[in-house]
């Protein structure tokens, strides 16, 4: 709760949106509006995070844990989490931050080249154990353009080599950046839902989302 005049956010994007309308209390805001999509029904097993960088990936994780229950892995170091090296196969519900430093020694970061990420998706959506994706996208400066494009390759890539079969799962992808970028988030988001990519409008919300379809809960609470 808030008190003695401190406030509080539930989660990065609830922050950004308190820090902006601190600085300036009178500037339009966007606010991530009413509640989530619902649960679709025959979709639970395990939860694959694909993440370009380690905050969104521990956030996803922290959120997701709780109502993800077990199972637990990551390559970063969370509490509650196993920790698997960048050679480990994935296992469990399995969260990947492809920036960290073992996936980027003599590679740019996969913000810049997304190849590593998307040769795990393509993997990620062959193992039959696995029901659901969710990973971030970040666009704007300095990251790489046409990155829904190659989403939708993988997806595309996935689906011959399985026969159709990867087409049950789940994608789920948060979009992190503003219309002002090149492609603009609204671009990248309308290629993505036309792969069959459900979009959702923060981390935190795709993250709780793509648990609570993994494990068949409908008690999601709107996100504030």
């Amino acid at each position: 709760e808030d008190a003695a005049d401190i406030r509080h956010a539930d989660d990065l994007t609830a922050f950004s949106h308190l820090l902006a309308a601190m600085a300036e209390p009178k500037a339009p805001c966007d606010t991530i509006p009413g509640p989530l999509p619902a649960i679709p029904q025959g979709r639970t097993g395990l939860l694959r995070g694909l993440f370009s960088g380690g905050t969104l990936c521990q956030e996803a994780a922290e959120l997701a844990a709780p109502i993800l229950g077990k199972d637990l892995y990551s390559n970063l170091s969370i509490a509650g989490f196993t920790k698997l090296g960048a050679e480990a196969p994935s296992t469990g519900n399995a969260f990947w931050d492809f920036g960290d430093d073992e996936f980027t020694v003599g590679r740019p970061h996969p913000m810049m080249a997304p190849d590593l990420r998307m040769q795990r998706l393509v993997q990620e959506l062959l193992d039959p154990q696995v029901s659901i994706i969710l990973a971030d996208m970040v666009i704007g400066f300095g990251a790489a353009t046409g990155q829904a494009e190659l989403f939708a390759q993988a997806i595309e890539e996935a689906d011959a080599k399985s026969g159709g079969k990867s087409r049950d799962k789940t994608i789920v992808v948060s979009v992190c950046g503003t219309e002002g970028d090149s492609p603009s988030r609204s671009a990248e988001s309308a290629i993505l839902e036309k792969a069959g990519v459900k979009v959702l409008g923060s981390n935190a919300r795709a993250a709780i989302w793509a648990a609570c379809t993994a494990t068949g809960k409908n008690n999601i609470k709107e996100q504030k």
